[in-house]
């Protein structure tokens, strides 16, 4: 913590001693952090993917100022460059019965690089980027908890770490095609869309050079394409054109630095590409309704919740 409260972002990367896709309960996961368990409560970036899976009780999780109560059968994922917060700890440390939460917190988390995904899988990632959760998509009895055991159990085989790797990502693989297939009927931003690889090369240049510009031709000219192609894309997967999905990117990494980090204002809007604080106040406030200095400050009151 800081001086005004805030937690400060915790980088976290992969742990190269540890299998390349690793599948363990939130049991063990809160008992390896233990140790480090006011650091791990931090807010954290993450630069792997991770999927919880709700068992029993309700599983409390932030990701990108998008707070989760997940019930049993829920999976949220969260994916590599987002902000999360392990709120269960705070509400129920011991995994014991409350008042809020009568039943014990259960839950299977799966940490793993994107690299690992196979073709269709990665594919399917790049389609669900702006969603997180899948409700009742590991519900008892059905075909995306039969494919989640089928991971436990592949997780757990002991077999050569070289053949291991391969399984346990194949079986994964099928287990997010799964999530494709679970609610085909629901609102038509949540449905899967076959990622196109030109989307997916757009969404990495936006995530690399969205604080060096925000000109729609600039990222044309990187790419390879016209304007119009690049936008034409960026409408049939989000709905939003290349600018407003470089604003919105923009926006949230101004966020997560105001809520989460002590860098000053003025040195915030420098950092996601504006050069004059009022250009930057202006360009938060268009947006959110308030100012940066009034996000930052209903974020770290007690019980404040600033603009979305």
């Amino acid at each position: 913590m800081n001086k005004t409260g805030q937690a400060r972002i915790w980088n976290v990367g992969y742990s190269t001693t540890r299998p390349a896709i690793e599948v363990l309960s939130l049991a063990k996961l809160r008992a390896r952090a233990q140790p480090q368990r006011e650091q791990f409560l931090r807010p954290q970036r993450v630069d792997f993917d991770l999927l919880l899976v709700c068992h029993t009780g309700t599983l409390h999780h932030a990701v990108d100022f998008v707070e989760y109560a997940m019930s049993p059968g829920d999976v949220l994922w969260v994916r590599a460059g987002q902000v999360q917060e392990w709120q269960w700890f705070d509400v129920d440390a011991a995994h014991t019965p409350t008042a809020t939460n009568p039943e014990p917190v259960a839950a299977t988390v799966v940490l793993f690089q994107p690299t690992r995904l196979d073709e269709r899988a990665r594919s399917l990632r790049g389609s669900f980027q702006r969603r997180a959760l899948w409700a009742q998509a590991t519900a008892d009895a059905s075909a995306g908890r039969r494919r989640l055991d089928d991971l436990i159990e592949t997780a757990a085989r002991p077999i050569p770490p070289e053949m291991h790797e391969e399984l346990v990502a194949r079986v994964l693989g099928v287990l997010i095609v799964e999530l494709a297939l679970a609610d085909p009927a629901a609102a038509d931003d949540a449905v899967p869309r076959p990622a196109e690889g030109l989307f997916e090369a757009l969404s990495a240049a936006i995530d690399a050079n969205f604080a060096a510009t925000r000109n729609t031709g600039d990222y044309a000219r990187q790419l390879g394409y016209s304007a119009r192609t690049i936008n034409r894309s960026a409408l049939r997967n989000t709905g939003l054109t290349v600018k407003q999905l470089v604003d919105e990117r923009t926006l949230l990494e101004a966020k997560r630095l105001l809520a989460h980090d002590t860098t000053p204002v003025q040195a915030v809007g420098r950092s996601v590409g504006f050069a004059e604080p009022t250009t930057f106040t202006r360009f938060f406030r268009r947006r959110t309704g308030v100012t940066p200095l009034e996000f930052r400050t209903a974020r770290t009151a007690p019980g404040g919740v600033a603009a979305r």
